[in-house]
């Protein structure tokens, strides 16, 4: 397993995720190995940003779920990394916790 030391090799790699996003993932599209580990790292990313907002402003799943019209099962999923997030649904998450979505990918130490 290799690990990344570098926030460029980050940055990298949540780019080629972009990419592959813009390319037509969505649409089944398969992603390369390396591209794979950048959503997975993504995804961990956000979910763990989702969490960490949302709790600081003390409101509960439901409240988001509520405020951007899904469900709370499925907003826990977001914040569990299970569900790939689409990029209107992750604006109006943030726009709900009060953040951006350059805030949510961050990854904070």
């Amino acid at each position: 397993m290799r690990v990344f030391t570098k926030d460029s090799e980050i940055m990298n790699l949540l780019r080629l995720v972009g990419n592959a996003i813009a390319a037509g993932h969505a649409d089944g599209i398969e992603l390369t190995p390396e591209q794979q580990k950048a959503d997975k790292l993504t995804k961990k990313i956000i979910a763990k940003n989702l969490r960490k907002r949302r709790r600081e402003q003390n409101k509960t799943q439901g409240q988001i779920a509520c405020e951007i019209g899904i469900t709370t099962p499925t907003y826990g999923h977001y914040e569990r990394g299970r569900f790939s997030l689409e990029t209107d649904t992750l604006h109006r998450i943030a726009a709900a916790l009060g953040t951006t979505l350059n805030e949510l990918k961050e990854e904070r130490t």
